[in-house]
């Protein structure tokens, strides 16, 4: 399995814009290099923060933001996380 790499808001934008004038997901795969998973379920999130294409063409920033990382939060301020990485 490849590793996961973070799809960008402008890259999840570009998905549902690309969907939204009727490409197919095998043109949205091949303009986007993004899997067809990662494309269904840029979909899918965004249909549950309200996307309808059917309704509505005009995109809002909600359907795009990231979703908060499962994980302990970083406990190291700015100043250890410079001595940390240097």
């Amino acid at each position: 399995m490849m590793p996961r790499c973070p799809v960008s808001a402008a890259q999840r934008a570009r998905v549902l814009a690309l969907l939204d004038v009727s490409f197919s997901i095998k043109r949205v795969e091949e303009i986007t290099s993004l899997s067809r998973s990662t494309i269904l379920a840029i979909k899918a999130r965004a249909k549950e923060r309200g996307y309808n294409p059917d309704e509505n063409h005009a995109f809002e920033d909600a359907w795009f933001e990231e979703r908060p990382r499962a994980g302990r939060p970083l406990v190291a301020g700015p100043e250890q996380t410079k001595v940390i990485l240097d």
